[in-house]
């Protein structure tokens, strides 16, 4: 279930990373920074004519000053910057030399123009930078403060900022000016709006405002610079993205969980439980295919029941008229002398013989082809099933030797339909020792890496065809070899099949490099 919901996890969450993420591979970045070109080139072309029209008529040497005096004239910044000077890729980079405008989508956004073919280029700024917002926030309050000082004695400063710190959050301080290092651009920032400030505590700043009279400088500091608190930003989007896992995680446990009762249900129905249903709720998503596999397994039950009453039906029914036939074949036998009388009654008399074994492996095969509900698995010692049913064969073919191998010191206890197992044992020893030349190698063995016993039968026999060994578990499937100098109609190894299959296992058969053939029933040691 984890790997559904973090595949889905993955699915929701990756593309919406890439979206918002502000890389130059985001869609959205693309698409409004293509909107922005759009909108600012149909706004400011024609002022960037208006200002090469300007500037066309003087030489290139006195551009700086012209354009200096009309950015008093702006709203935002205009200043001339050298091409070379600034950090375009290429596409950026060739569409200025082509003469079009660059719309530049940093913080703060800007355009940019060569002018007149050469390599100066207007920089134009459609917003604020963050100093001019600092300032332009910042100096009413700042004014209003210094107000506060004005007409008092230096020596009454700290009882006004001890006043003021208690109605406004400034946590304002003075310090000795001689004890502040100014740098060069804070003391341009200073000359021009009579404080300055620097940045501290990542998201704060603090301001830093002159009492000239006295030599100090008020410090106004844990100023915010922004109304969005990173650590409450982050917790923001954590939130988000554990409520929206939660409903992922609340629509993933539901279809997993009936995904693994469908799973279930197709599995017990495989291997006989014909019963098995999927129990799905209404409401899931994969009502319908429930609803559709109950419906076959129930048409698919019923139709195997129907096979089985009527083979049954067929086969019991058979053998009344059979009985019927040997009776009165028995009262017509005479112990006469006539050879050739004698010799029909026998053949007579194992036809009949073949015909009602071959009716009881018919009923045989139509029970263990039914649901395995009907049979009962309990725990039994299989290495004693095994030695008894080797004791009761191998005497009934004194020709055939046989080796049994099982391995000391383990005890192969299984839940196992004893009667059904006993009877493929019996089927498998059977068969070999009806192939056998002399001799039948059987063992029993566990196989740990697989958890599942092996019984293994071997003859040194004929061998089989290799390209039939699919067909000798089919019902009355008979091999043109010569294995099949034997009397059968193809019905035992298919009932093998079908206890291997009611066991969750299976067998398989091979020819062996000396000669003969190898049968191997599996099952698992937990069935």
């Amino acid at each position: 279930m984890f790997k559904s919901f973090l595949g889905l996890w993955l699915l929701v969450f990756a593309p919406l990373i890439f979206l918002v993420y502000p890389s130059s591979y985001s869609p959205i970045v693309s698409f409004n920074e293509n909107i922005e070109q759009e909108r600012y080139t149909s706004i400011y072309t024609g002022t960037f004519f208006l200002i090469e029209s300007q500037l066309d008529l003087l030489d290139q040497a006195q551009w700086p000053d012209k354009v200096s005096r009309l950015a008093s004239s702006f709203g935002y910044g205009l200043r001339l910057v050298d091409s070379a000077r600034l950090n375009l890729n290429e596409k950026k980079r060739s569409k200025l030399s082509r003469g079009d405008i660059v719309f530049v989508n940093d913080e703060p956004e800007y355009l940019l123009k060569n002018i007149l073919s050469t390599s100066q280029t207007l920089q134009l700024y459609v917003d604020y930078t963050e100093a001019e917002k600092i300032i332009s926030g910042a100096v009413g309050t700042i004014s209003l403060i210094k107000q506060e000082f004005e007409g008092s004695d230096p020596s009454q400063w700290e009882g006004v900022v001890s006043h003021l710190d208690e109605k406004i959050p400034f946590n304002l301080s003075m310090v000795d000016r001689a004890s502040i290092t100014v740098s060069e651009e804070e003391k341009e920032i200073l000359s021009e709006n009579e404080f300055f400030w620097r940045d501290s505590e990542g998201q704060n700043i603090t301001f830093y405002i002159p009492l000239d009279a006295g030599g100090v400088f008020l410090i106004a500091k844990k100023i915010p610079l922004s109304s969005v608190d990173m650590s409450v930003l982050v917790l923001l989007i954590l939130g988000i993205v554990a409520f929206i896992s939660i409903g992922m995680f609340l629509w993933v446990y539901p279809l997993r969980r009936d995904l693994k009762r469908l799973t279930a249900a197709a599995t017990h129905f495989g291997q006989g439980r014909l019963d098995a249903r999927a129990q799905v709720s209404k409401i899931s998503v994969v009502a319908t295919l429930g609803s559709v596999f109950n419906q076959m397994a129930e048409q698919i039950q019923q139709l195997i029941h129907g096979q089985r009453t009527m083979t049954n039906a067929i086969a019991h029914d058979l053998r009344t008229p059979l009985y019927r036939l040997r009776f009165a074949f028995e009262m017509q036998c005479t112990d006469g002398g006539n050879t050739k009388e004698n010799k029909y009654a026998k053949s007579i008399a194992n036809s009949l013989d073949t015909l009602d074994h071959l009716i009881s492996q018919i009923l045989l095969l139509s029970k263990y082809s039914s649901d395995r509900n009907f049979v009962s698995f309990k725990e039994y010692p299989v290495d004693d099933l095994v030695r008894d049913e080797c004791e009761q064969t191998f005497p009934l073919y004194p020709d055939v030797d046989y080796t049994l191998q099982i391995e000391s010191g383990r005890q192969y206890v299984s839940k196992v339909d004893k009667t059904a197992l006993r009877r493929a044992f019996n089927n498998l020893l059977t068969n070999a020792c009806k192939f056998a030349q002399s001799h039948v190698w059987v063992s029993l063995t566990y196989e740990a890496d697989r958890g599942q016993y092996l019984f293994i039968v071997s003859d040194d026999g004929s061998g089989l065809d290799e390209t039939l060994l699919e067909k000798i578990f089919l019902p009355f499937e008979q091999l043109d070899n010569a294995r099949n100098s034997a009397t059968g109609y193809g019905l035992g190894l298919a009932i093998v099949e079908k206890i291997a299959a009611w066991h969750s296992g299976k067998i398989s058969a091979k020819n062996v490099g000396s000669g003969g053939a190898k049968f191997t029933f599996s099952w698992p040691a937990s069935s």
